[in-house]
């Protein structure tokens, strides 16, 4: 089963996500082991949406949660949310991380995740390299290539 970097977000989000895939590229992740719908050739391949999220979301090594208003306004993002926690919490241990834009503020989630339950970063100007720097070397540890 290949190892996955599974980006979760909200679809209005998708303009962070082309930032973020092409930071972990940057970082020598192969686009194949990445996962987010926002990205054509790192998304849906097949009908079946749900199913392919399963999948991914069964296959990942390491969970990236794109946090912002649109995020926390989805039921859809919610149960993927959810769905996040409990592999990071579930045997399997799977690591996450939050990372929050447009100001976005952790009151806004109704779920499992919050500023508890998951490391959580901002993609501010001043906090962006940092943030992106921490996600690029963890998700390489996650992917066995530190």
């Amino acid at each position: 089963m290949p190892n996955k970097i599974f980006i979760s977000h909200s679809h209005h989000d998708s303009e962070t996500c082309e930032d973020i895939v092409k930071e972990l590229k940057n970082a020598g992740i192969r686009e194949d082991s990445i996962f987010c719908t926002a990205i054509p050739d790192c998304g849906i391949s097949e009908n079946d949406f749900e199913k392919q999220i399963l999948r991914n979301l069964n296959q990942s090594v390491y969970n990236i949660i794109i946090l912002s208003q649109n995020y926390a306004s989805s039921q859809f993002c919610q149960n993927e949310a959810g769905a996040i926690w409990y592999f990071h919490n579930c045997e399997k241990k799977v690591p996450m991380i939050c990372l929050a834009v447009n100001k976005f503020r952790f009151k806004a989630m109704k779920g499992f995740i919050n500023q508890h339950t998951c490391h959580f970063f901002r993609l501010s100007e001043s906090e962006k390299a940092h943030s992106i720097r921490v996600l690029c070397r963890d998700a390489r540890e996650a992917m066995g290539l530190s």
